[in-house]
Parts: structure tokens; sequence; C-alpha cells
């Protein structure tokens, strides 16, 4: 049976208690707000990245992992023999799977997967990954179910305030301000869809 190591971005919004019973490796997305820089789940959590962007009236802004990071975090297992299983944050969102694939080609036994989703959306293909490398599946054949599995995976969350929303662009003061008088809650709902 191959030794099988799962990652995920920290994009994939688990808790604390699913990362620690699937022995999931987190690699996290750098975060800059109000000029200062963190590193998402080891010096910022959701809690203080909500604090500061309400004391600095900004929104934060993410940075993609880099190469060399992905290379630094998967070494260390692909050298006792591991096989890695990267879940990524979508590519249509960010350029961390294009790094991890380019991480890939100087690591044998890298296998990056491209969720075409974010948050619980990768979170989901993580789990399903370790279950199915339990079960004593091969790092391809997990691959290959993941690359279906993703197709159809219907992930929805609720927004509990357009503040962000607005500050980004993405609804009219109107809209906001509306919504947050009548403490109405936005649901998004993300299908999974192939981008061409």
């Amino acid at each position: 049976m191959e030794k099988i190591k799962v990652f995920c971005d920290s994009t994939a919004d688990l808790n604390r208690e699913l990362y620690e019973k699937y022995d999931i490796g987190i690699v996290p997305l750098h975060v800059t707000i109000a000029d200062a820089e963190y590193t998402d789940t080891v010096d910022i959590d959701g809690s203080k990245l909500t604090e500061l962007s309400k004391q600095y009236n900004v929104l934060p802004k993410t940075s993609a992992v880099s190469i060399s990071e992905y290379i630094s975090a998967f070494k260390p297992y692909i050298d006792e023999g591991y096989k890695i299983i990267h879940i990524n944050l979508s590519s249509k969102l960010s350029s961390c799977y294009q790094n991890c694939v380019l991480a890939s080609q100087e690591l044998v036994g890298l296998y990056p997967v491209d969720s075409y989703n974010l948050s619980t959306g990768s979170g989901h293909l993580a789990v399903t990954a370790v279950e199915m490398a339990r079960e004593g599946k091969s790092a391809i054949e997990i691959v290959d179910a993941l690359n279906e599995m993703k197709m159809r995976l219907d992930v929805s969350f609720v927004i509990n305030k357009l503040d962000n929303l607005h500050k980004g662009g993405r609804c009219s003061s109107l809209a906001a301000l509306g919504a947050n008088l009548l403490n109405l809650k936005l649901v998004s709902r993300l299908k999974t869809v192939q981008w061409e």
C-alpha cells in the first residue's frame, strides 16, 4: 500500500478537529492587510482578520503560495517515500494551482488537484482523499476520483453582512445598506463548472 499524505491550501476552511482527525496538511496562503503581511492559519485566523479589516476599514488581500514554498512543504514527505496529493484553491481564483504544478515538475510523487472550488468545497475533496487513502486506494486512483467528483460539487455558504462585498465592488451601497438594515443574509451557491 502506498504511503499517501494529503495537503490542501489554507483556504479549505476545515475546522481544527477535521484537520487533526484526517491528518491533513495545510499550506498557508499569505494575507496582507493595512500594509502588514500575515501567514494564514499561522499568525492570523478568521477572527483576527475580521477585527483588522474593521479596524483599518480595508479588505484583506491574499497572495499565492510560491513554488519554493510548495517544494519546502512537500519535499520532506517525498524524501520519506510518501506520495503527496495536494488540493488547491480553484485555478480561476488564484495561481496556487499553477505554482503547485510547477513544483510537481521537481518533485516526483506530487499530485496537484485543481478543486475548481474554494472553502469547504476544497475541504470536502481533501477529506475524501484521506478516506480513499485509508481504504488502500493508490494516489492515481484517488486523483482520478477527485477530478471526477469535483465536477459534481454543489457548495453554498451564508454571507452574514454585505459590507465587504460592497467594499470590493460586488454589490451597491443601497443593496448593502438595505440588507444590513433588514438583517438579510446572502446565501451564495457555487456549482462547480468546468471553465474553458
